[in-house]
């Protein structure tokens, strides 16, 4: 048995590390580090999990800017980080700050910083330093929340986006143990104060589970109340992958048919999950549209006198022939922007887009933008690509092509499935791939839709790592990412 209070050694975090994989065989690495004892244990530990291995990891740190001694704790961490070999760069967050809801504000302006580093620098992993105590805590606080079964699962080890694993490998880990890690190397921590400050309900939550005695077993019983509704949340999932098969067809254009008799033996609880994930998938948003409006689109589907037609979650529905069509609505669509050739590009949050090289675009001036209707009229369209006339017009329109300056258009083509380059063609191809924000099967083990299946991110890794670039140093030309 683990002593409570046990330095983390090599050994145990390599096992942590297996529980949170797939990684490639020389593994590069990015940890958020804030220069609290959770994440630079956690940086300290990784950096010699990456060292045995022959990898890589940068250090990424993030200055909200929210209190006058935020910069100089930031370049102290940098400066602790560079003492122990490790690379750290400093992520600061610009522009007004908000007056209320300032957590939650400060989290999606984190993970949007640290995203989009890894998108730059072409790096899958990206490690995060929560643990035992955190998920507790998240725990009670949706228990209170009256969230549903999924969300007392808690803090997931790990969450999948369209380039990047967001992995955190401490969780079953006591944060006293990770201060003694620190402490056995001789390394300072910082401490931050809104972490006990009662304004905030996390802190408020932290404060209450700390004044219940240790014997009285309230962790213990969350832990169980969790593992409870992570059994459960897996047998769902399992349930709506099974769903998935029977009823809906996924297409690599990002667009869905649904089986409307199919989808009315799916029982209720797996059905409007199901189809919550599909508008979610579809429509490229990060959450999914209200329980409520999903159970009445269902109930609208299966009623047969309803018209399920309309709009949600950013998707348009339109039954054809007992099928129902559901597309992203051209509502919305990013503007159009300029680009000059070679760059990757996350695209509406549903299109990874590789924008082709420099050479294939000549000397003209390209935008990325929504499909005009009109594109499609050609007659040329389908002796370009053949694919593309599956495709139903409502779908189509949008779809990003890129426009140059005298109307010419090129036009999208799904990616290969391993991720491959398109090989070079005239005219040239606009590759794409349907890589939704939010995962279509299981917990988050979705990337793209293969030519008749959906693959598991694992799957994928290799065509992932393609997509995100050559590891810096290996003499390729690094693309630039972006997202609109």
């Amino acid at each position: 048995m683990t002593d409570a209070l046990a330095p983390i050694d090599s050994e145990e975090f390599a096992a942590l590390m297996r529980a949170v994989g797939p990684f490639e065989p020389a593994p590069r690495l990015a940890v958020g580090v804030s220069g609290g004892p959770d994440s630079l244990a956690l940086a300290l530990l990784a950096a010699d999990w990456v060292r045995a291995r022959h990898g890589s990891l940068s250090a990424l740190i993030v200055d909200h800017g929210l209190r006058p001694e935020a910069g100089d704790e930031a370049r102290l961490t940098r400066a602790w980080l560079h003492a122990r070999g490790i690379q750290g760069e400093i992520l600061r967050w610009e522009g007004a700050k908000p007056t209320s809801g300032i957590p939650a504000h400060a989290r999606d302006a984190r993970y949007r910083l640290l995203l989009e580093r890894c998108r730059r620098m072409g790096i899958v992993h990206l490690l995060l330093g929560h643990h035992a105590f955190d998920q507790t805590e998240t725990v009670l606080m949706r228990l209170f929340g009256g969230s549903g079964i999924e969300g007392l699962a808690g803090i997931l080890p790990i969450r999948y986006t369209p380039l990047t694993r967001m992995v955190r490998p401490l969780l079953p880990i006591d944060p006293a143990r990770l201060r003694a890690t620190l402490t056995a190397r001789g390394q300072a921590w910082l401490e931050d104060p809104t972490n006990a400050d009662q304004a905030y309900t996390r802190a408020r939550f932290r404060r209450a589970l700390s004044a219940f005695p240790e014997a009285m077993g309230i962790r213990d019983e969350l832990a169980r109340l969790r593992a409870s509704a992570v059994q459960a949340t897996e047998g769902l999932d399992a349930a709506i992958d099974d769903g998935f098969a029977r009823c809906c067809e996924i297409d690599r254009l990002g667009f869905a048919w649904v089986d409307e008799d199919a989808l009315a033996t799916v029982p209720e609880e797996v059905a409007w999950r199901l189809l919550a994930r599909v508008l979610c998938g579809i429509g490229g948003t990060t959450w999914p549209a209200a329980t409520s409006s999903v159970r009445a689109l269902r109930g609208r589907i299966l009623s047969r006198a309803g018209r399920p037609s309309g709009s949600l979650g950013r998707c348009r529905l339109l039954r054809r022939d007992r099928r129902l069509l559901i597309c992203r609505e051209r509502r919305h669509l990013p503007a159009a922007v300029a680009v000059e050739g070679g760059e990757t590009v996350l695209w509406d949050g549903r299109f990874l887009v590789r924008i082709p090289p420099r050479r294939w675009l000549g000397g003209s001036r390209y935008r990325l933008m929504p499909a005009p209707q009109e594109v499609w009229r050609r007659p040329q369209v389908p002796a370009v690509e053949p694919a593309l006339s599956r495709v139903p017009m409502e779908a189509r329109v949008s779809l990003p092509v890129l426009m140059g300056e005298s109307g010419e258009a090129i036009l999208p083509q799904a990616m290969p499935p391993d991720g491959c380059q398109l090989k070079d063609a005239s005219p040239p191809r606009l590759a794409i791939a349907f890589s939704p924000r939010r995962a279509l099967k299981g917990t988050g083990r979705f990337l793209a839709v293969g030519q008749s299946r959906i693959m598991l991110w694992e799957e994928a890794l290799p065509a992932v790592l393609a997509v995100s670039g050559e590891p810096a140093g290996s003499g390729a030309e690094q693309e630039e990412q972006r997202e609109y």
